[in-house]
């Protein structure tokens, strides 16, 4: 495999709304960096990455704190971007004694919003995501990076808020229990729980198979969940009551594990439902999470970019295949990728992948090609194909389709 021959361009506001880049042309020795989050129990606190360039002529002028700092694939597709904020320098100690070199530390859009306070700003009650968009309405995107929503199932309760907008953010998170995605150094993405296990057509695999889509590592980690397990839980809205939910088979297997969540649930009845939910889905120490390295040496880079992609846009639900140790086939599960890291040197670019179980994002949908379709086409009533005999207990469905059905 051939590895991946990146792009840098250096981006700017000239002025608001235009925003013009142009392409960095200076020696780039590494870069590294993280994304989104690693665990499904993580609260969003922004990432950071690091390019470190040649500085011998002061190329480092060029990145003034504030412009952001783009990396792109070979074929132009988009991979990350942040905004300049900070540099270490590692200067030559005298003439002909080595290279100069500067370290340009850039920061995603999460972390951006996070250094953005909001005063007495007025959330009416709404959808998750409709809150999380609203300020964008008010800031354009060179003070703070836009906020984009989608699908969201949770509502939020009325509130006039002042703290940092990554607050905000968080608390909308906890209630709509979804995920963040930076999309672009100026955007981020608001993702409700039903737009996160959309599939994005990637397997992972033991090894190579040539196979499009199929993605080989060179690294896996399976981690139980041990004690972040939970099965006693406290939800605590802003403005109604505390609820408490538990799972009684969990606690009566495993013993207790409490957890407690600050959330901006309108009412106590969804309220109680998420800490139910949370208390049931949660509540099985021996799930695991994931960690999955891979490289684009070993991998097609051309799968890998296509994955970055799709978890921009929020594909993130993935197939995972291992193999237990005394197994003779293989295991296959169904993973939601939560974030990743990179590393990239002259000839190489690794990346490592956090994931948890899809059940982590499972709620009961009628008809979800992840996790299942009740009644093939739709619940149908009365199917004359159906024979039922009490007496041989018989059940005979000719026409049935790819899941169960509702009724004779």
């Amino acid at each position: 495999m051939s590895s991946e021959s990146w792009k840098f361009y250096i981006e700017y506001w000239d002025p608001w709304p235009t925003l013009s880049n142009f392409e960095y042309v200076g020696k780039v020795f590494s870069f590294s960096g993280d994304v989104a989050r690693k665990y499904y129990l993580d609260q969003y606190n922004g990432t950071t990455y690091q390019v470190t360039i040649e500085n011998n002529n002061d190329e480092v002028a060029q990145l003034v704190r504030g412009r952001y700092f783009a990396i792109f694939f070979e074929d132009l597709q988009y991979f990350i971007s942040g905004r300049i904020s900070g540099i270490t320098f590692q200067d030559s100690p005298g003439i002909d004694q080595g290279v100069s070199t500067a370290t340009v530390t850039c920061s995603d859009p999460i972390s951006q919003v996070g250094k953005f306070t909001l005063d007495s700003f007025v959330f009416p009650q709404g959808l998750t995501g409709d809150q999380a968009i609203l300020p964008s309405g008010t800031f354009n995107q060179s003070i703070i990076p836009a906020v984009t929503g989608s699908n969201t199932n949770s509502i939020a309760s009325a509130s006039t808020y002042s703290g940092t907008f990554l607050n905000k953010l968080n608390l909308l998170m906890n209630t709509e229990k979804g995920q963040m995605w930076p999309s672009g150094g100026i955007e981020l993405r608001f993702l409700g729980r039903a737009e996160v296990a959309q599939p994005s057509g990637i397997t992972f695999v033991r090894e190579p198979t040539g196979i499009m889509g199929e993605i080989p590592y060179v690294q896996f980690n399976r981690i139980q969940l041990g004690d972040d397990f939970m099965n006693q839980v406290l939800v605590q809205p802003e403005t109604v009551a505390t609820q408490f939910g538990t799972s009684q088979s969990s606690i009566d297997a495993f013993g207790p594990s409490g957890y407690s969540i600050s959330t901006l649930d309108y009412d106590t009845t969804q309220a109680a439902g998420l800490a139910s939910w949370l208390a049931v889905m949660q509540g099985d120490p021996t799930d695991y999470s994931y960690e999955i390295t891979v490289t684009d040496i070993t991998a097609d880079k051309t799968d890998i970019e296509q994955l970055i992609t799709y978890l921009i846009q929020g594909n993130s639900l993935v197939n995972v295949e291992w193999l237990k140790p005394g197994d003779v086939s293989e295991t296959v599960v169904e993973a939601v990728i939560e974030g990743y890291s990179f590393n990239a040197v002259p000839g190489e670019t690794s990346y490592t992948f956090y994931l948890s179980a899809a059940t982590f994002y499972q709620y009961f949908i009628l008809d979800s090609t992840t996790f299942g379709i009740l009644g093939g086409d739709g619940i149908t009533y009365n199917q004359p194909e159906i024979v039922y005999d009490e007496t041989g207990w018989i059940y005979n469905d000719a026409l049935v389709e790819n899941g169960s059905r509702l009724g004779w």
